[in-house]
């Protein structure tokens, strides 16, 4: 643990290293001694639910995988299981719209032994319903009006000139 928050206390804003990792998108590289981590970092909603595989491709390596908010603070953290070579989050709901890092690297980080190569994959599982929930073009949300709630509320990013269909 002492590691892990070592590893991404200096997460709290962009770095020039840091690499923009989209939905879908599957991330080749190498965990080494000259490379023990890497940072990537996506922009989610409040309510969205993702999944996110960092899987070892070659090597001996020991893959960790920990994705932090926009404060730097760690919301869900996973090492590989049962001496598989995948740390896999099944299933995240994003607390809030904002900026997300994904730090991908050896168990241990820079005092580590493994290495090898990887593959890191983040899959949008979906969105949520409850009111104030934010949506996508194209989600759908399922909610049941009645009298103890009689309104809810959703958020959505558009740009000027966008036709919006409800």
């Amino acid at each position: 643990l002492v590691i892990i928050l070592l590893a991404a206390a200096p997460i709290q804003a962009q770095d020039a290293d840091d690499t923009p990792v989209a939905f879908g998108q599957v991330i080749s590289g190498t965990f080494n001694n000259r490379t023990p981590r890497a940072i990537y970092y996506f922009d989610g909603l409040r309510c969205e639910a993702i999944s996110v595989r960092l899987r070892a491709t070659s090597g001996n390596l020991d893959p960790i995988l920990t994705i932090l908010d926009n404060t730097g603070t760690a919301i869900a953290t996973r090492d590989d299981t049962a001496g598989s070579l995948e740390a896999h989050i099944d299933l995240l709901r994003l607390p809030t719209a904002g900026r997300y890092y994904i730090v991908a690297g050896r168990f241990g980080y820079g005092l580590g032994s493994t290495a090898g190569n990887y593959e890191l994959v983040i899959e949008r599982i979906g969105n949520g319903s409850l009111s104030g929930c934010a949506l996508r073009y194209g989600d759908t949300a399922f909610y049941r009006i009645n009298n103890d709630e009689p309104e809810i509320f959703y958020t959505f990013q558009a740009q000027a000139g966008d036709i919006v269909n409800v």
